[in-house]
């Protein structure tokens, strides 16, 4: 198996190529997009030859924090050679909100990563044009954000 099969995600789960590809307007307003790290939360990675078959060490988890793309960038770029060295995840130390946890993780879930950055401003541009695009939306979302101010005053 070549490193490009090996490290690219299957095209059934969310944030795979495919997923991205196939998303129209509608479905972007009703994506659970993950929240992704706005500063370093990678605190060390190295190359294991483990094979991670947990979901956690292979798809995106409900709730799960995406590390930075300066996080998942070296690691990426590293990743054939390591292949190649025979290498086939990386354990990744990681430090969200003073709480260090170790995880192992399949090459295919840090290109997810990677993809999941660089999709993250198109997602939030085609929520904001949908909603420009949909004054029925707007109408009915302007009174109720207004009321809310309203009542804190």
């Amino acid at each position: 198996m070549s490193f490009i099969e090996y490290a690219t995600p299957v095209a059934t789960p969310k944030y795979s190529p495919q997923y991205f590809a196939s998303l129209t307007f509608l479905r972007v307003q009703e994506l659970d997009y993950p929240e992704i790290a706005t500063s370093s939360i990678v605190k060390s990675w190295s190359f294991t030859d483990n094979i991670p078959s947990t979901a956690l060490g292979t798809v995106i988890q409900p709730g799960e924090l995406v590390p930075f793309l300066d996080d998942v960038l070296p690691i990426s770029r590293e990743m054939e050679a390591a292949f190649a060295a025979g290498s086939r995840a990386v354990r990744v130390r990681l430090s969200i909100e003073g709480h260090e946890r170790e995880v192992e993780l399949h090459f295919s879930k840090i290109r997810v990563y990677v993809a999941i950055n660089n999709h993250s401003r198109a997602i939030t541009a085609a929520r904001e044009l949908y909603l420009l695009a949909n004054p029925v939306i707007v109408l009915r979302v302007l009174p109720l954000l207004y009321s809310s101010c309203a009542v804190g005053l």
